[in-house]
């Protein structure tokens, strides 16, 4: 078969699918008699290597399609890989060179300019699938295939059928197969669904967690920006007074516990974000004092919920509510005869 008719097979992307998917299915459909030379074929190079989040050399990709495709960087970056998971809590202008990395050469330094700590939150080890999706997909398009959600650190649940996600035999980093792409259906298994119980608090927060962060992943396009991402938690936290000093700096120690009593013991340490009070300067501290600093897109999520908003609601305020509330305010002076009453008061 031609060059240019296999490339012409080149598969019609489902939803919610990764692009290490689609190249997936696009070797198992074709056969290539080797791994590298799916490689060469797509990307014009060897030296591209099969990256499960946050792939490069996509100019490449659509120049190697059928010119009648319509295939766009934008679109693969935006649908299928899982950028948009990241987007809404990085800086602009870093957001902007990423995706340029990702159309380009400059696979290496994608993940350097995230600016999220290494091992601070890993990726899950293994591709992951949610048994009842398989049979779904299957039922729907003939296949099943890689879904971007269940590859999201923080997501053990699939959202959709309410059940634990099962590890395949796929590694999400495999150092002696770098140029392996391995579909779905190569690696399916039979696996009897474990369904979430609802009376358990910790798989009511996993839950939660894997539908605010379908919800980002598939229908965030907002950029905030660090500087504004920091004024609305500063405005959200100093709308509750048990947190604030008179003087309008944030407890933290007092936020510190209310936010670990908001979620079940356990829960935190389950999805790689602890927080440890013997350390001063914890993720939850940093998130609320310190603008310049990146940080993973799941511990924002935490913070969001913890305030009272879901992901939609919080990124879709028209502007920060004020730092106290609405007036009229209660009376803060305890040598005035208004306090803790809600009148206007002056200090002669």
């Amino acid at each position: 078969m031609k060059e240019d008719t296999m490339l012409g097979l080149f598969p019609e992307p489902y939803p919610d699918e990764l692009l290490y998917s689609i190249c997936a299915r696009f070797q198992h459909r074709v056969q290539y008699p080797s791994q590298k030379s799916i490689v060469v074929d797509l990307f014009q190079t060897k030296s591209a290597i099969a990256i499960v989040d946050l792939p490069s050399k996509l100019n490449k990709l659509i120049a190697s399609l059928p010119p009648n495709s319509g295939y766009t960087v934008e679109y693969f970056i935006n649908n299928h890989t899982l950028l948009p998971f990241y987007r809404p809590f990085l800086p602009p202008e870093r957001l902007h060179l990423i995706q340029e990395d990702m159309g380009g050469d400059n696979g290496s330094k994608i993940h350097a300019r995230l600016g999220i700590v290494a091992g601070i939150i890993e990726m899950p080890e293994h591709l992951r699938f949610c048994p009842l999706c398989i049979e779904d997909d299957r039922k729907q398009f003939g296949e099943c295939y890689w879904h971007r959600l269940h590859q999201l650190p923080g997501v053990e649940v699939c959202p959709i059928h309410e059940v634990f996600l099962e590890n395949s035999s796929v590694l999400t980093h495999n150092r002696r197969r770098i140029y392996e792409f391995i579909s779905a259906e190569q690696s399916s298994q039979v696996v009897s669904p474990y369904r979430i119980d609802s009376l358990n608090p910790i798989h009511k927060v996993l839950l939660s967690i894997a539908k605010e962060l379908g919800w980002l992943l598939n229908h965030c396009h907002i950029v905030l920006g660090l500087e504004n991402l920091h004024k609305r938690y500063q405005s959200l936290v100093m709308r509750n007074p048990e947190w604030v000093t008179y003087a309008g700096r944030i407890r933290i120690q007092e936020l510190l516990k209310a936010f670990k009593n908001h979620y079940p013991l356990g829960a935190l340490d389950r999805i790689q974000c602890p927080l440890d009070e013997q350390i001063r300067d914890h993720w939850l501290a940093q998130l609320v004092r310190f603008p310049q600093r990146v940080h993973h897109p799941l511990r924002h999520l935490l913070l969001i919920q913890f305030l009272g908003y879901t992901a939609k609601e919080f990124f879709e305020l028209q502007e920060a509510p004020p730092p106290f509330g609405h007036a009229p305010w209660p009376c803060l002076n305890p040598v005035c005869k208004h306090y803790s009453g809600y009148q206007s008061c002056e200090v002669q």
